[in-house]
């Protein structure tokens, strides 16, 4: 990509998570799901490493190879025009630098952003579930540094799994840490931090009000609506993994109409022509 375009895509997306209101990050699993949720009109599309692990029949947690993540990475940032956002899981690696040269290869590929969590997927076993905060954060800053010095503005969402894992003594002890976590990514040089799982109401308005920078949290079952997230004060809402498998299960809610009923209304009713999907990808 055009160094001077990837510039213009970063200060687009910092801009998304810093003007009035809400922005929704549309998460995609293959070049032609980024595609669509481009062409509908989504300011920034991200991907999504357990929708993406997924389609190579995967589960998720650093079991896709950083070969395969940037393999699509490229592909998509050659395809569409708005900021790109990579989930990069932990980044790949054991130490700061092995990440950094992961990081590198992600940013040469034209991203406008990263996600990068500190759920340790290379634990022997369920002690150590979370990187270490200082490690976590000495990680960041590392990473806003490397960017800094190829002159490529890219934003960094900083996520904790904290509230996802429930990594604390009781729900009291697992906010204060899910808090302490995040405000400490955003002094490292975390421009926005992500912090899925089960939020209410009261507890997404609390992390709002305790974190210092941009929340970013996840579309599930339960999350309010965006009209209310943005009276809230919500930055940034991403789909998630929750495309991907909403498509898993429309496939077989096909598989089930055509085996049991003989009919075919939920392919015919809802598909996109073959010409147009052919003309996606530069066809005629």
């Amino acid at each position: 990509m055009d160094k001077t375009k990837q510039i213009q895509n970063c200060e687009r997306f910092k801009n998304l998570h810093l003007r009035d209101g809400l922005f929704i990050l549309a998460n995609a699993w293959d070049v032609s799901s980024a595609l669509v949720f481009e062409q509908a009109g989504f300011e920034a599309v991200g991907t999504t490493s357990a929708g993406v692990a997924a389609t190579l029949g995967l589960p998720d947690g650093e079991k896709l190879s950083i070969k395969e993540n940037l393999e699509l990475i490229e592909r998509i940032c050659s395809k569409v025009k708005i900021p790109v956002n990579a989930d990069i899981e932990a980044g790949y690696g054991d130490t700061i630098p092995e990440i950094l040269k992961n990081v590198e290869k992600f940013i040469d590929a034209g991203v406008a952003g990263i996600n990068i969590e500190d759920e340790n997927h290379r634990r022997e076993d369920d002690r150590n579930m979370l990187y270490d905060i200082t490690f976590q954060s000495e990680k960041i800053s590392a990473i806003k540094e490397l960017a800094k010095l190829k002159g490529i503005p890219i934003v960094i969402n900083g996520k904790t799994d904290a509230s996802w894992l429930s990594v604390g003594k009781d729900k009291a002890d697992i906010m204060n840490n899910t808090i302490r976590r995040a405000n400490a990514y955003h002094e490292a040089g975390a421009d926005c931090v992500f912090v899925p799982g089960l939020l209410s109401p009261d507890e997404i308005q609390t992390l709002i009000n305790e974190i210092d920078c941009p929340l970013n949290i996840v579309i599930k079952k339960g999350v309010p609506p965006v009209s209310e997230l943005n009276k809230m004060g919500l930055k940034r809402l991403s789909m998630g993994s929750g495309p991907q498998r909403a498509i898993l299960g429309f496939t077989k809610k096909i598989a089930t109409e055509v085996l049991s009923e003989g009919t075919y209304n939920n392919i015919i009713d809802n598909e996109i022509p073959y010409y147009d999907v052919k003309k996606m990808f530069g066809g005629k």
